[in-house]
């Protein structure tokens, strides 16, 4: 049976995308101090400034964002950009998958380990279109462990690297039981 998952994601972490809205806002507050010269009052900067910042923010946001078609059958999982293939794979080389979850526990990276490439897939921030059916990352991700029958491994932190391990709860590993070598 053919699953399809239209998602959107980016290529940019976290940290990029927060570096990027910086220099942008940098960027809105010169072109403010260029077009109104002088001293503007507070109330001026607040409404001006801070709706070009955000205007600029969302925008740049929309255009780091693309469409990602995924389809997934028995035997292979397909990756599409524009309706080009641009990677594919069978299922037996699925090596694991890796999340990321935020404080609130919401997957906001997913890599997907095959043997020969890694692929990582940021979805930072949840969309919600009203015209088009958009699938999430957690969609795509539930959907591999259920159909895959992959097998989650515990992942251990330190503290500051050194003392007692601990399970770290933001971050999971799912793993194929043919490239498992040991239980945790």
């Amino acid at each position: 049976m053919k699953k399809i998952f239209n998602i959107k994601v980016t290529i940019w972490s976290k940290w990029k995308i927060i570096i990027i809205f910086i220099i942008a806002s940098g960027f809105c507050t010169y072109a403010y101090n260029f077009v109104f010269p002088g001293r503007p009052n507070s109330y001026h900067i607040v409404k001006v400034l801070g709706g070009l910042i955000v205007f600029s923010i969302i925008f740049i946001y929309k255009i780091l964002l693309y469409s990602l078609r995924i389809e997934i059958d028995d035997d292979d999982i397909s990756f599409y950009k524009k309706n080009v293939l641009v990677y594919k794979n069978s299922k037996d080389k699925l090596y694991n998958l890796r999340i990321l979850k935020n404080t609130r526990n919401d997957i906001v990276e997913l890599k997907i380990c095959f043997e020969d490439r890694d692929l990582i897939l940021y979805s930072p921030i949840k969309l919600k279109y009203k015209a088009q059916k958009i699938d999430n990352i957690e969609d795509l991700f539930h959907y591999l462990v259920k159909s895959y029958n992959l097998k989650r491994k515990i992942v251990y932190g330190r503290v500051l690297g050194f003392g007692k391990k601990y399970e770290n709860k933001l971050i999971n590993e799912y793993w194929n039981k043919k490239y498992i070598t040991s239980d945790n």
